[in-house]
């Protein structure tokens, strides 16, 4: 299986760590605003950086973990639904900057069993 990444900070790498020691995880696809954040995960847990979300997102992934400061979630969660990575079963409405996304996300958790 092949996971995006979205975010690198503590959380984000804490998740690459996580992702990277899961036998049905192939390969993680990095993306971060700092691109030193980027090399500094890449380089302890493996993984390729892509430039953007959106690079991640048109890579080719099984499945995104978004891990970007709760801010941006609203908007990486937009770019997953139009990418195809998630379903929004309830209204197809956009969420709002500054509201809470209600409508459940439909999505696939790798396991390590």
């Amino acid at each position: 299986m092949r996971i995006g990444l979205l975010g690198l900070g503590r959380i984000g790498a804490f998740h690459a760590e996580t992702l990277a020691g899961l036998p049905a995880v192939e390969e993680l696809v990095l993306s971060d605003p700092v691109p030193e954040l980027a090399e500094q995960v890449a380089g302890r847990f493996g993984g390729r950086i892509a430039g953007s979300p959106a690079a991640v997102l048109s890579s080719g992934i099984d499945g995104v973990v978004i891990a970007a400061p709760t801010r941006l979630h609203a908007e990486l969660i937009e770019l997953c639904v139009a990418a195809g990575l998630l379903r929004r079963p309830g209204p197809t409405s956009p969420p709002r900057a500054g509201s809470s996304v209600t409508a459940p996300c439909t999505t696939t958790t790798p396991s390590g069993g």
